[in-house]
């Protein structure tokens, strides 16, 4: 144990880690935060929702119709 501790003192191990973890965890949140604002992002999950919506339309269009296409009477 008193081996790792002086490797750490003599060179600042600890502290460089932790450096680099900040630096790390600040990166991610910038390109997290540039993707989820970037306009192509914002397109991309408009159409996305867009298109479940449609898919979910036509699926209960279609649940509504008889198997010979005509209304059906609940």
């Amino acid at each position: 144990m008193e081996t790792v501790k002086s490797v750490d003192e003599k060179f600042h191990v600890s502290e460089i880690t932790k450096s680099a973890a900040t630096v790390t965890r600040t990166a991610a949140v910038v390109v997290a935060m540039a993707v989820v604002n970037s306009t192509y992002f914002a397109k991309r999950a408009l159409w996305v929702s867009d298109t479940f919506n449609r898919a979910t339309k036509a699926i209960a269009d279609f649940g509504s119709h008889g198997t010979d296409g005509s209304k059906q009477i609940d």
